[in-house]
């Protein structure tokens, strides 16, 4: 009656071992998903491109159409550093030997990636490539 006993009592500890583990994308401090990905944001003959590794790193590419919509008549690309806690998305860039942060609160909702302004309305929306 003791072996069937301690085999029950082994049995459910095994089974409970998965739910008080945790997978590394459940510990990422993301607001409604991962930010891991390309977003594009377009707006009045201009679009702007982040791709945000898992590094931390990110590039933002910005252009903007050309007369006939089918060319870039300006283009820019920026690299850095990225970090997020809680609804906080902090751009870490070095220039000039000086470092810069910009912060701005966001949200993840399926494959829009939404950019708040300070007095919490929505300021733009990126869509998942």
């Amino acid at each position: 009656m003791k072996t069937i006993r301690l085999i029950l009592i082994a049995v459910a500890l095994l089974m409970a071992i998965p739910s008080i583990t945790s997978c590394k994308d459940d510990d990422k401090d993301e607001p409604g998903g991962s930010i891991v990905g390309t977003w594009k944001y377009t707006e009045d003959g201009g679009y702007e491109i982040f791709t945000f590794n898992p590094d931390g790193t990110y590039k933002v590419f910005q252009g903007d159409y050309g007369a006939q919509g089918d060319y870039d008549d300006y283009y820019d690309e920026q690299y850095g550093k990225y970090s997020i806690s809680g609804n906080v998305l902090t751009f870490i860039e070095e220039y000039n030997g000086k470092v810069y942060n910009d912060s701005y609160p966001i949200s993840i909702d399926g494959d829009k990636l939404i950019f708040y302004d300070e007095d919490g309305d929505i300021e733009c929306i990126y869509y998942r490539q």
